[in-house]
């Protein structure tokens, strides 16, 4: 009983721990999410008049006091594919996969903008994408390199290098390099399937630009570096349910794969390093995406079986639109909703996280039923068990009584009632005298005795049973005439000498003392007890105990057929696994009994 609600409280604690981990990581993560969007959206809140877009490639502010940012969306561009170079005038932001799809190539994009006087304060630019290998300049001054930029007939594989167009990059100027009119150049490397191109260009004073900047980040690395993190937390949590949930493993795991493929598109499309942007082809991009929405897929499939809630379909319109603008990063038409990917990735985690929750919660309820069920049932066996032992119990202990007056009952007619019916034939024969007769009744009133006294004897006190003899036997030793000697030493308990054996060897040392007592014809009775040899005789382990009835009468034969009292003396000694040596003589008889 104890064993079964230890493992039920333990069981209990895991689940109810369990469960109280789903809900506090659903909030926090519901938390961080909502946070992050509203520092997002106040910091994207303008502080300043609406910036006017330039319509040409030098743009210039409408008044000579405006100081809102200035939007570049228009740009001179001198662009080389396949050894041909062609100068246009291009809208921003310039595709370079949809305007050149497939094909590898260099652009050089010049825009120009006016400052309304000297400039004294700091200056910065924002580009939301420019890549994938890019060089910035501003007046002839380098400002940033982006990766290595190799000439379009290098020969050089179209993933080779690295890829920088999914953060904005912000840079600031320095007023000295600033002029009235100013140059912007940006040459770009651009390799297929790589998002390369060109977004609009803003310039403004650097603190205005620092907010936007701030914004930009937001939505295009910390949202997805965000919604990675929460991901592999929920396929981390999902994977240890699928190992301890049998009943639903297969959800889960599919939850777990699904969210690490997830976590691993969004985390891989944040890598820059040309070595992984080597090994990591954009078609591998696009089939690591394509595999997430396919075992997502699989895995609101399985979970519609087992419920059917409105976060599931939440779910269900949030994959679509992922689904959505994967399709669209595959045809080029995927630029400026490269947050949307990431955004709809978090939402779609907490929502697989609310539905494991929920499956977790059932799965929970049902272990403890099924746990109060087993406990139940366990209560019932062992209750069961209890009154079988009781029963079981009383049998014994009515067994051991039955088998206590047994043993009383042959004991007595073995020895009380022999003795007593030797009395009788003495009597009916007429030849015994009245001393014999006397002899046979005074040793049935002392086997009447120790009968009594075996039923309080102590197993293995071998020096308890000899005393408890004397006590009994020494007023007829004195009333016979006889002298008796007592040599006993303190003997140490003899494990093996059980309850039963004690009885067997009470019975064996009566006999000794009882043939002294009514055929010896003795002056001195003597009884010894020690371990082994320690007054000095010969041939005995240190080990054994030895008892020793000594007499000075008349002797017997011992080579003789063996009378009825030593046959019985021994068959009780091989019982108890002792040995019975006899000796004797004419004034010396000794009976020793090894233990």
């Amino acid at each position: 009983m104890a064993c079964s609600a230890m493992k039920y409280c333990g069981s209990s604690y895991f689940l109810n721990s369990s469960w109280r981990c789903i809900r506090q990581l659903i909030w926090c993560a519901a938390l961080c999410l909502a946070l992050c969007i509203g520092v997002a959206a106040h910091s994207a809140i303008p502080s300043g008049p609406t910036a006017t877009a330039a319509r040409s490639p030098s743009a210039a502010p409408s008044s000579p006091h405006h100081s809102s940012p200035i939007v570049i969306d228009q740009a001179q561009a001198l662009l080389t594919v396949q050894g041909a170079s062609e100068l246009n005038f291009v809208a921003l932001p310039y595709h370079w996969d949809r305007m050149h799809a497939g094909q590898t190539g260099e652009g050089s994009f010049e825009v120009a903008f006016e400052l309304p006087g000297e400039p004294t304060e700091p200056y910065a630019v924002l580009i939301p994408h420019v890549g994938n290998r890019a060089e910035v300049w501003i007046n002839g001054s380098l400002l940033a390199r982006l990766g290595d930029l190799p000439a379009a007939h290098s020969g050089l594989p179209a993933s080779f290098g690295s890829n920088h167009v999914h953060a904005p990059r912000y840079y600031t100027i320095a007023p000295q390099v600033l002029q009235k009119t100013n140059l912007i150049r940006i040459q770009l490397r651009a390799d297929p399937h790589r998002r390369a191109g060109l977004s609009s260009v803003t310039v403004g004073l650097q603190h205005q630009i620092a907010a936007q900047y701030a914004t930009q980040y937001f939505w295009q690395v910390t949202l997805a570096q965000t919604a990675a993190l929460l991901l592999l937390l929920v396929a981390m949590f999902s994977a240890s349910l699928a190992l301890t949930q049998p009943a639903l493993r297969k959800v889960f795991a599919l939850t777990a794969a699904s969210c690490l493929l997830w976590a691993l598109y969004l985390g891989a499309a944040q890598v820059e390093a040309a070595w992984f942007n080597s090994l990591v082809s954009p078609q591998a991009m696009a089939a690591l995406g394509w595999l997430a929405v396919a075992c997502t897929a699989t895995m609101l499939h399985r979970m519609f079986g087992a419920q059917q809630r409105w976060w599931l379909w939440l779910s269900a319109a949030l994959l679509l639109l992922i689904a959505y603008q994967l399709w669209k990063q595959d045809s080029s038409a995927y630029w400026k909703d490269a947050h949307w990917v990431a955004m709809a990735t978090a939402l779609l985690a907490l929502v697989v996280l609310v539905q494991v929750g929920h499956l977790f919660r059932a799965a929970s309820a049902q272990a403890h039923g099924l746990l109060h069920t087993l406990e139940q049932r366990v209560a019932d066996k062992e209750a069961a068990l209890s009154a079988s032992y009781q029963k079981l119990e009383l049998l014994a202990r009515e067994q051991a009584r039955s088998t206590e007056r047994t043993r009383i009952l042959r004991d007595m007619h073995d020895g009380v009632g022999s003795h007593i019916s030797a009395a009788i034939r003495q009597l009916q024969s007429g030849q015994a005298s009245n001393g014999q007769v006397l002899t046979t009744l005074r040793d049935s009133l002392d086997q009447l005795k120790l009968s009594i006294d075996s039923m309080h004897l102590v197993a293995g006190d071998v020096t308890a049973l000899l005393a408890n003899m004397r006590y009994r036997l020494e007023p007829r030793f004195t009333s016979s005439g006889m002298a008796f000697e007592w040599d006993v030493d303190l003997l140490p308990h003899i494990e093996r000498l059980d309850h039963s054996a004690m009885r067997q060897l009470q019975y064996m040392v009566f006999e000794a003392l009882s043939n002294v007592l009514q055929h010896a014809q003795a002056k001195t009775l003597r009884m010894e007890a020690r371990i082994g040899n320690a007054h000095g005789e010969p041939g005995l382990a240190s080990s054994v105990a030895v008892l020793r009835v000594i007499d000075d009468g008349r002797g017997f034969d011992a080579q003789a057929p063996t009378s009825r009292g030593l046959a019985s003396m021994r068959e009780r000694a091989l019982a108890i696994g002792a040995q019975l040596v006899l000796q004797s003589a004419p004034g010396r008889t000794v009976v020793e009994i090894r233990l």
